[in-house]
């Protein structure tokens, strides 16, 4: 009769159902406790990270600056003599370093 209908189409339709969306409900719950493991071990790390002082400080680099010589821009005479010392360099002439160390900068001269 009329229950054996009923469990019968509990058995073929309902049951399988049932059984793929409890599974499905399972792997989100497993899904969901592993983001929350992650946002709270992010969050540990990082107010671990501001207690121990160790923040690192990011500087954007700018033309002006140089990382070489300590934010300060390169003159062009320099640059110039850089260009004179590479063209005495390639016509076998070289000078030492102790006299154009020696010679004051135009910057300097003109002071």
């Amino acid at each position: 009769g009329c229950i054996t209908a009923i469990k019968q189409s509990l058995e073929e339709y309902v049951m399988p159902l049932l059984l793929a969306w409890g599974l499905i409900g399972l792997v989100v719950v497993v899904a969901d406790l592993v983001v929350i493991l992650l946002c709270l071990l992010f969050t540990w790390h990082m107010r671990r990270r501001e207690t121990r002082g160790t923040r690192l400080q990011l500087e954007t680099n700018t033309g002006d600056s140089c990382p070489v010589h300590g934010g300060r821009k390169v003159s062009s005479v320099s640059k110039q003599e850089d260009k004179q010392e590479d063209l005495q360099t390639q016509t076998g002439r070289k000078i030492s370093t102790a006299s154009r160390q020696s010679k004051p900068s135009r910057a300097r001269r003109e002071m």
